[in-house]
C-alpha cells in the first residue's frame, strides 16, 4: 500500500516537472526573436500568399501590387549588427588548404549577376585551368549524330539521361576523378542527384571529393555531395530589381515569342518565372525549404494571354521567403563563403584578379584586364532599368523585399572581402 502510494507521488512529481519544463521552453522560444518569427510566420503565412495565389491574370497582379508588403515588426538585423565574431571565412585559413591540396573551392554563379565575370576571373573556360575539360572535351564536340553525352549530363544536371548515345569519358579512366569541374547547372542540382540510382550517386560523390574547383548555376549546398577537407565559396550579387529585370530581358532576346499577346510591362507584371524574380539570391544563398524549380535547358519558351509553358515556377507555386530564409542566407555567407562581390563594383575586383588566382592556386593567373560582362542587347523588344515604369520599379522591388535586404549586406562583403585581398596582395609582394 505504502509501495503504491510512493510511486503515484512520483508520477505526479514526474508529471508537474514535465509541465514546468514544457511551459518553460515555450515562454523562451516565443520571446525569442528566431521564436518570434516563426510564430509570426506561422500566423500570417496563411494569408499572405493567399493573395498571391489569386494572381491569375494581368490585371490581377496589377491590383495585388498595392497590397503586397512583406512584414517586417523591426528591422532585421544584418551581418555587423548581429554577429561581428566573423564575417566571412579567414584567408589564411583557405590560402593554407590549398597550398596543401585540402579545400575545394564553388564558385557559386547567381543567374544574371554578370556572373560570367567570375567565370572568367577563375578561367574556367581555359583548358590550361580545366584540363579535361568537360564543356570543351564531350558537350561541345558532341554533334548532332552523337545526341548528348551521358556522363556530361550527369556532372552538369546530376541526371542519368539513358537516352543520350555518347558514351565518351563514361568508362575512361582519365574522367573518374577530375580536379575541375567547370560547369554545372541546375538549381535542383542536390534534389537531382538523391533521385539517381546508387552506383551515379558514388561516381558524383568520388568526382566532387577530388575536385579544386567546382564553378556552375547551383543553389549553396552542393558541398554536401563532396569536396577535399575544406570548402569553401565565392559568389557575386546584383541590384535586386536589376537582376529580376535582366532575367526577363533574356528570356524575351532567347525566345522571341515568349510575350505573345503580352506588351513588355505586362509580362513583367505577370506571375511567370517567379523563381528568378521573387527574392532569387536569398533562395539560391539559403536553399533551404526555398528553392524553386528552374530547368534552364527547356526546350521551349512560350506564352501567350491562355498557356505557357515555361522553366520556371511561378509566383503562386513558390514558398514565401520569411526573415528566416533571409537569416539563412546571412549566415551561409558569413561561415561558408570567403569572397562575395558586387556586380555593380566588381571593376574593383579585376585588378586584384592575380591575388585571387595565387589564393587559390590557379593553375592560370587570373588577367585584371579580362571584359566581365555579357550584356543584354536592348532592341524594342527589351525593357531598361531606365525606362521602366513605376508601377514596375515597385512591384519588383515588393517581390524583392528581402533580396534589397541581402544586397545592402553584400555591399559590407565585397567592401571587406576587397580589402583582405588587397592585404594579401601587399603580403604575397
Amino acid at each position: 500500500m505504502g509501495s503504491s502510494a510512493s510511486s503515484s507521488a512520483s508520477r505526479n512529481w514526474f508529471l508537474i516537472l514535465l509541465l514546468l519544463t514544457v511551459t518553460f521552453c515555450q515562454v523562451l522560444l516565443l520571446w525569442s526573436p528566431g521564436g518570434q518569427i516563426w510564430f509570426r510566420d506561422i500566423l500570417d503565412s496563411s494569408s499572405r500568399w493567399g493573395r498571391c495565389r489569386s494572381l491569375n491574370s494581368t490585371s490581377a497582379v496589377r491590383s495585388a501590387v498595392v497590397s503586397y508588403s512583406p512584414i517586417a515588426t523591426r528591422p532585421p538585423l544584418g551581418l555587423i549588427d548581429g554577429h561581428s565574431d566573423q564575417l566571412l571565412m579567414p584567408l589564411d585559413r583557405v590560402k593554407r588548404a590549398f597550398e596543401n591540396e585540402a579545400a575545394t573551392l564553388f564558385v557559386l554563379r547567381i543567374m544574371k549577376t554578370g556572373s560570367t565575370g567570375l567565370d572568367a576571373l577563375f578561367n574556367t573556360r581555359n583548358p590550361g585551368e580545366c584540363s579535361p575539360h568537360l564543356n570543351k572535351d564531350l558537350i561541345n564536340t558532341s554533334g548532332p549524330e552523337l545526341g548528348c553525352n551521358r556522363l556530361a549530363i550527369l556532372v552538369l544536371r546530376a541526371q542519368l539521361d539513358l537516352s543520350c548515345q555518347d558514351l565518351r569519358g563514361w568508362d575512361d579512366p582519365a574522367y573518374v576523378t577530375l580536379d575541375c569541374l567547370p560547369f554545372t547547372a541546375s538549381y535542383e542540382y542536390e534534389q537531382n542527384f538523391y533521385r539517381l540510382p546508387f552506383p551515379e550517386q558514388d561516381r558524383l560523390r568520388t568526382l566532387y571529393r577530388g575536385a579544386r574547383l567546382v564553378s556552375g548555376h547551383f543553389p549553396h549546398g552542393v558541398h554536401r555531395i563532396g569536396h577535399r577537407g575544406l570548402f569553401t565559396y565565392v559568389t557575386q550579387v546584383r541590384d535586386p530589381v536589376a537582376r529580376a529585370l535582366s532575367h526577363v530581358n533574356h528570356h524575351i532576346l532567347d525566345h522571341p515569342g515568349i510575350f505573345d499577346g503580352f506588351s513588355k510591362e505586362e509580362f513583367v507584371l505577370s506571375t511567370r518565372f517567379g523563381y528568378m524574380k521573387s527574392n532569387h539570391q536569398v533562395r539560391v544563398l539559403c536553399n533551404e525549404a526555398s528553392i524553386g524549380r528552374y530547368d534552364m535547358y527547356a526546350e521551349q519558351v512560350y506564352c501567350n494571354k491562355h498557356e505557357c509553358r515555361e522553366p520556371g515556377t511561378p509566383l503562386e507555386g513558390l514558398t514565401e521567403v520569411t526573415e528566416m530564409h533571409y537569416q539563412c542566407a546571412l549566415s551561409h555567407l558569413r561561415h561558408d563563403f570567403s569572397l562575395v562581390f558586387v556586380s555593380e563594383l566588381v571593376d574593383e575586383v579585376l585588378k586584384l584578379g592575380p591575388t585571387i588566382s595565387r589564393l587559390f592556386k590557379m593553375k592560370v593567373l587570373a588577367n585584371p584586364k579580362i571584359v566581365p560582362y555579357n550584356p543584354t542587347t536592348f532592341n524594342n523588344r527589351t525593357l531598361r532599368l531606365s525606362e521602366a515604369p513605376a508601377n514596375i520599379l515597385n512591384w519588383l522591388n515588393q517581390l524583392n523585399y528581402w533580396d534589397q535586404r541581402l544586397y545592402e549586406e553584400a555591399k559590407k562583403l565585397h567592401r571587406i572581402s576587397v580589402q583582405r585581398l588587397k592585404a594579401l596582395q601587399e603580403n604575397l609582394s
